[in-house]
């Protein structure tokens, strides 16, 4: 099994985020077209289109912030503008009622953006020295902590400042050094275990609520807030306990190798003007979620058809890769619509197989850039346990 955040290096890897992000872009100005035209920009029937989601945000704003979002793209709701911006994107039709998601998904990928034999080598090569460093963390980590007591300094450092990510390698480094377990973990915990203040958004004191997100093992979004996390200053940490249990989903209909994407973003509790605008944004970026899973799964249709020429496992990390960079921008589009958010921080878990019971995976994630001014710096550690 393996689980990471890859970080891996490709220039098309960037160009494709760039397609996700644009998509997304779209999906807005399409709602601020329908917002000046109705009849001529139809948003798309389905509830859970990312177009209905953002409309509804729009619907839950300040008239100020939805002046500021229409004046924002305004320059953006001709063609000829969208295509001189975003490319051939730019064919996406707003007088249709197809979402611009599924447009989307049926333009040819442009050929600057078809992987090459040489790029899933590449890619490949990246992957397995990566694995490699996890497996020789895992190792050292075992020396300096479990060596009868008899571990250096250094080691001891290394020990200590690699722990957790020893964890979320171990797994890995155990399957690559014995033979496949027959024994595998039946189901998934997801826990928000704990929340760090590195710089609060206030000058005293922050009040935080939270929304995360993350899928089950048919893909299919969990959403949870938003809900009171506590009260924080700076060096503050609050661990969530039983109260960060969220979800729990069973792995016997997953499959693998499975991508199971994680986001979040905070409220500064009394900044919050509007409840429903809190609860729309969550709603709206469960749908965002939904729409990257459509991106990325047009991304593994592609390498299945040969236009990616990539095993199945490689193709669903790279797609993983550009969902969850492009949550991120996607959380700085939603940020022109409200004022008193964090962005939205994502990140991504990669099993190549089922995992052990036993077996535990965790994230970090640093929520940043609220209000106006971009302030507050926190850190929320996520955690996936596999059990029996």
């Amino acid at each position: 099994m393996f689980a990471s955040s890859l970080n891996l290096s490709n220039p098309k890897l960037p160009l494709l985020t760039a397609r996700a992000k644009n998509t997304i872009d779209l999906a807005l100005i399409k709602v601020v077209a329908h917002r000046q035209n109705p009849s001529q920009n139809p948003l798309p029937a389905d509830p859970k289109s990312l177009e209905r989601a953002f409309n509804d945000v729009f619907n839950a704003i300040p008239k100020r912030k939805q002046d500021d979002a229409m004046e924002k793209y305004e320059s953006l709701l001709s063609p000829a503008a969208r295509t001189q911006t975003y490319g051939d994107l730019g064919q996406v039709n707003f007088a249709s009622a197809t979402s611009v998601v599924d447009q989307v998904k049926a333009l040819p990928l442009p050929a600057e953006l078809h992987f090459t034999q040489a790029d899933v080598d590449d890619l490949r090569k990246q992957i397995m020295a990566k694995k490699a460093v996890s497996a020789a963390m895992h190792n050292i980590g075992q020396h300096a902590n479990g060596n009868g007591g008899q571990a250096t300094a250094p080691q001891q450092a290394v020990g200590a400042a690699t722990g957790r990510r020893v964890k979320a390698a171990a797994g890995y480094a155990a399957a690559a050094a014995a033979p496949q377990q027959a024994v595998v973990a039946s189901s998934m915990i997801f826990d928000v275990v704990s929340v760090t203040c590195n710089k609060p958004n206030d000058l005293l004191k922050d009040e935080i609520d939270i929304v995360v997100g993350t899928v089950d093992e048919l893909g299919a979004p969990l959403n949870a807030g938003p809900f009171f996390v506590g009260d924080f200053k700076k060096g503050e940490t609050v661990d969530l306990g039983a109260a960060g249990r969220l979800f729990t989903f069973k792995l016997a209909d997953a499959t693998f190798p499975a991508s199971f994407p994680a986001f979040a973003f905070m409220i500064e509790r009394d900044l919050i003007h509007n409840q429903e605008l809190a609860d729309k944004l969550a709603i709206a970026f469960e749908v965002t979620g939904l729409a990257l899973a459509a991106i990325a799964g047009a991304t593994i249709a592609l390498g299945m058809a040969g236009v990616i020429p990539a095993p199945v496992a490689l193709v669903i990390i790279i797609a993983a890769e550009i969902g969850m960079l492009a949550f991120g921008l996607a959380g700085r589009v939603v940020s022109v619509l409200a004022d008193d958010f964090s962005f939205v921080s994502g990140d991504s878990l990669v099993l190549d197989a089922p995992p052990a019971p036993g077996s535990v995976f965790e994230r970090n994630l640093n929520i940043s850039g609220f209000g106006l001014y971009a302030r507050g710096q926190y850190n929320v550690l996520l955690r996936w346990s596999a059990v029996q």
